[in-house]
């Protein structure tokens, strides 16, 4: 699922659509890799309810790197929308 949904968005522009979802969104972002701070902020921005969690000390993969730092905020932002 991974790939497809990857393949999918390097070759896509959805910026036009974000603005249209009406669900709360989370976006994680590392600070260097095929994105950065910036690029996860420009994201987070379009969403109705978007909330943003920069991680100035990872790459492309916050989950991983800085696991206990994401699953707490992964949790706190589950309990935020309910």
């Amino acid at each position: 699922i991974a790939a497809a949904v990857h393949s999918d968005f390097v070759v896509r522009n959805y910026e036009r659509l974000i603005p249209s979802v009406t669900v709360p969104a989370a976006v994680f972002s590392g600070a260097w890799g095929p994105g950065n701070l910036e690029m996860g902020r420009h994201f987070a921005e379009y969403f109705q309810d978007g909330r943003y969690y920069p991680y100035e000390h990872c790459g492309h993969m916050p989950f991983y790197e800085d696991a206990r730092r994401f699953n707490k905020q992964m949790i706190e932002f589950g309990q935020a929308i309910r």
